[in-house]
């Protein structure tokens, strides 16, 4: 901050690439810091937090309408401070606004606008504002005026709101009645989902779509325990049609954010790492309970991409890529009838093939409002039905790559380079499963590199558990005692640090934070810190029969008790749930399994290949058979070949 009385834009300092994207606007933007508050304090202003994230397409309008515009930011820098925050920098100030947001409006979404005092007390919140108003929207210069005339002739109205939203904050974060979760609590859950799944199209529910993957792992777990078709089948088409659709990229690869329509055609640009990596998981998971080709196709493809364009140099992997390119969402990512037939001019049925891909000179893209676009382009899809033959197509691949090397010559969307290390365990965990259940060294390379460099943030219990998580598919793929070692050491100081009272936190009881400490009940794109740490003190609890691990898994699922009558907003929470409420099997490989690394691979590629979703896989250098079965209060006779482990855990799902 600049000494004095005049604020400049501070952000040129910040290493996210987020704020860098601010750093130039006339917006006398400062980072969230005391010496901010500090400021607001001394001059008496309000504040004005921004908050979004670099591959956000909604946050990159409002900076172009209001944040650039010289007369709003003078406004802004003689009547406010203005504060700029990285969502995925800073979740513990995100989760808090969010919160604010979403109680006083119903609605949350970035970007997120905030206003509060110096004591960082909100009173306003909302989310995109156009720079003027509208017949239904009011308009961020019209917001601004009315904020400051109220500031100045009606402090007091705005402090009663300030304590009011304040207080509410703070009530919220501290209730819950802990108490058993319903026997009945995963059946009503499938319910849920059977009544809105949507048979044409698959997925759940309209437009927009998400592909919320731990929905589609606990359905899968549901549908192996009880032989549910219904079940299978809702995860297996949807799995298609998001894989068939608009929603994945068919050129380069990777699952865009959302789909903003019910036909998975036509997405939301963006690409996060989170996503990918859960949805890994759920075709892993899928091709082991369906022997899917396509399935295994995708979680392969999944990694290709993650390799080529999120990997860091030093083996980590960054967060996301943009929607937009050259100004455009989806830019980069379309194409004309034209194009895609002169990079497909030498093969065969070169029509046929941009029939399959849904390639016409009408184009199925329709630009967002108010951005213009003269040509018939298209976004690349074809029918579930014909994923088959597309993937197995040599025609196609020569066309494919065409298009990626054709579409490398246009201005790329923005990478943002940022590494989360919660965002990398989810990504660590899906790498060393996958590795596991398809043999995959290159796989498991990908996922080791990644755990060697990526340490949690200390205040943010999201970065602990989802570490943990990576750290317990990397023990169970390679045997190692380190990965189960690091996994304890995380789990120990999420309870140290973030569990009190009963209740798990968002930060740590030493961060400085928000002035309330957040819970997250919810489940969103991906199951909560929470959820996953539950998750992972149940798999730790079986397979080191710790009974403190699952007495801790129980509580940190027992505490949201009151609020399972909403159970599909639990769903990564009930991930946990499925190996408390049910017998866990553990299958300890033995010295024989253990020959070299090759046969390790071999022997879990034939056990993976029947899908048993509570099964932990332990080693033990004692064992002198290849594997033994046990639950939590005993342990079958050593088994000594492949076939006879494969004969049990097929009577585990046949039963």
């Amino acid at each position: 901050m600049v000494a004095g009385d005049q604020l400049r834009n501070q952000l040129v300092h910040e290493s996210s690439v987020y704020l860098q994207q601010h750093a130039a606007d006339p917006v006398a933007w400062q980072p969230w810091s005391a010496e901010a508050f500090d400021y607001a304090r001394r001059n008496n202003l309000p504040v004005f937090v921004s908050i979004g994230y670099s591959t956000c397409h909604w946050c990159h309008v409002m900076a172009h309408e209001s944040f650039q515009n010289p007369t709003i930011a003078e406004y802004l820098n003689q009547h406010f401070v203005s504060i700029k925050v990285d969502r995925e920098e800073r979740p513990d100030v995100d989760a808090f606004c969010m919160d604010v947001c979403q109680a006083t409006t119903g609605h949350g979404g970035w970007p997120l606008t905030i206003m509060m005092d110096a004591d960082q007390r909100p009173f306003f919140a909302g989310t995109y504002f156009p720079p003027k108003s509208t017949q239904n929207r009011m308009g961020f210069w019209e917001l601004i005026q009315r904020v400051h005339t109220t500031w100045v002739e009606d402090r007091p109205r705005i402090s009663n709101i300030a304590t009011q939203i304040l207080q509410a904050m703070t009530d919220a974060a501290s209730s819950g009645r802990p108490g058993p979760v319903p026997s009945t609590i995963i059946p009503t859950v499938i319910d849920w989902h059977s009544q809105r799944y949507d048979a044409s199209h698959g997925g759940f529910g309209q437009a927009p779509k998400f592909p919320s993957a731990h929905r589609l792992l606990l359905l899968l777990r549901y549908a192996a325990r009880t032989q549910n078709a219904n079940a299978t089948n809702m995860v297996v088409n949807t799995l298609r049609a998001m894989r068939a659709g608009g929603l994945y990229d068919h050129v380069g690869f990777g699952f865009h954010r959302y789909s903003t329509d019910a036909r998975w055609l036509v997405p939301h640009f963006e690409k996060m790492l989170s996503d990918q990596a859960m949805l890994m998981m759920a075709y892993t998971e899928a091709w082991q309970c369906t022997h899917d080709g396509v399935f295994k196709t995708t979680v392969f493809e999944l990694a290709e991409y993650v390799h080529r364009e999120l990997t860091l140099l030093n083996g980590a992997f960054c967060s996301a890529q943009d929607a937009d390119s050259d100004g455009k969402e989806g830019a980069f990512y379309l194409f004309t009838l034209d194009e895609f037939q002169r990079i497909a001019n030498d093969v065969d049925d070169a029509d046929g093939l941009a029939t399959l891909l849904g390639v016409s000179a009408t184009g199925n893209f329709v630009p967002p409002e108010g951005e213009s676009g003269s040509e018939a382009v298209n976004i690349l899809h074809c029918k579930p039905q014909d994923l088959d033959e597309l993937i197995v197509s040599k025609a196609w691949d020569t066309v494919r790559r065409g298009l990626l090397a054709y579409r490398s010559t246009r201005v790329p969307p923005l990478t943002d380079g940022k590494l989360l290390p919660d965002w990398n365990g989810l990504m660590i965990a899906a790498l060393a499963k996958a590795a596991r259940v398809f043999g995959s060294a290159d796989l498991l390379d990908m996922a080791v590199r990644a755990e060697q460099v990526v340490e949690p943030r200390t205040h943010l219990l999201d970065d602990h558990a989802m570490l943990a998580w990576g750290c317990v598919e990397l023990y169970q793929t390679t045997g190692n005692d380190q990965y189960l070692d690091r996994a304890c050491r995380l789990v120990e100081r999420i309870h140290a640090s973030f569990y009190h009272d009963g209740k798990v936190y968002l930060t740590s009881i030493d961060a400085e934070t928000v002035p309330v400490r957040q819970r997250m009940p919810y489940d969103g794109a991906y199951p909560s810190g929470n959820s996953v740490a539950a998750l992972v003190l149940a798999q730790l609890g079986h397979l080191l029969h710790n009974d403190v691990y699952i007495q801790r898994a129980t509580e940190y699922i027992e505490q949201y008790a009151d609020l399972l009558q909403q159970p599909s907003d639990f769903c990564g929470l009930l991930l946990g749930w499925e190996y408390l409420a049910n017998d866990a099997l553990t299958l300890t490989l033995g010295q024989a399994a253990h020959t070299s690394t090759i046969e390790l691979h071999s022997i879990q590629q034939v056990i993976h290949h029947v899908y048993v979703p509570w099964l932990l896989v332990q080693h033990d250098s004692s064992l002198t058979a290849l594997a033994m079965f046990c639950n939590q209060t005993s342990c079958e006779a050593p088994l000594n070949h492949v076939d006879d482990v494969v004969v049990r855990l097929t009577k585990e799902v046949t039963a």
